[in-house]
This record gives C-alpha cells, structure tokens and sequence, in this order.
C-alpha cells in the first residue's frame, strides 16, 4: 500500500518510522534495538547503569509476544517493549558526521 510508505525507516530494518506523524525525527523500534540491523546495535551502547561498566545485551526477553488460545483467540498474557528514537543526523546545529539513532523513551507493557 503506497499510503505506508511514509512509516517506512530507509536506512536500517527493524525501525518503524513515525516522523510525519509526531512532526520530529523519530523512530520506533524493539527494546535496545532487538531484531534491528546489526550496525544500528553496534553504533548504540546502552549501559545498564550510571557507573557505565555494564552494557546492555539485547535478548529474547526483550521481545513482544502474544499467549493466545487457540480455539476462542483469547489473549491469555501478553508483553510489549518499545522503544522511541531520536534521529541523529548532521545538520546546522550538530556538525558531527555521525548519522544514529539516539533512544530517547522505553515502553514496557505487561508481565
């Protein structure tokens, strides 16, 4: 459908593009970029605290899933974890030549 494509992220997989909708250059993606494209992982360390000796290690954990019974389709539990990023590009006001993604919002539902 043509009418998506303004949600597609050109750059990398696994990022939902949500720009035109929020008016600001961000992205959705699973929790620490599971499932993303492998050099999105690696450009982005996310330490698990303020000392900064351990990082985080995205895993099955961090996934969205769905436990439903088959025969009525009654969702029986269920667990989300997103993650809202910021695009980081050069433009006037950052001179870097880097081009990440900054992430700036986790979401965590369930269990």
């Amino acid at each position: 459908n043509p009418d998506n494509a303004v949600y597609f992220a050109d750059k990398w997989n696994g990022l939902l593009n949500i720009s035109s909708v929020m008016k600001a250059p961000l992205f959705v993606s699973k929790l620490y970029f599971l499932d993303t494209d492998l050099e999105l992982e690696e450009d982005v360390i996310i330490y698990e605290n303020e000392e900064m000796d351990e990082e985080v290690e995205p895993n099955s954990d961090d996934d969205t899933w769905l436990y439903i019974e088959p025969n009525t389709g009654v969702v029986f539990e269920a667990q989300t974890k997103l993650q809202i990023n910021f695009e980081y590009a050069q433009d006037l006001l950052f001179g870097s030549n880097v081009y990440s993604m900054i992430p700036i919002y986790t979401l965590q539902r369930g269990e």
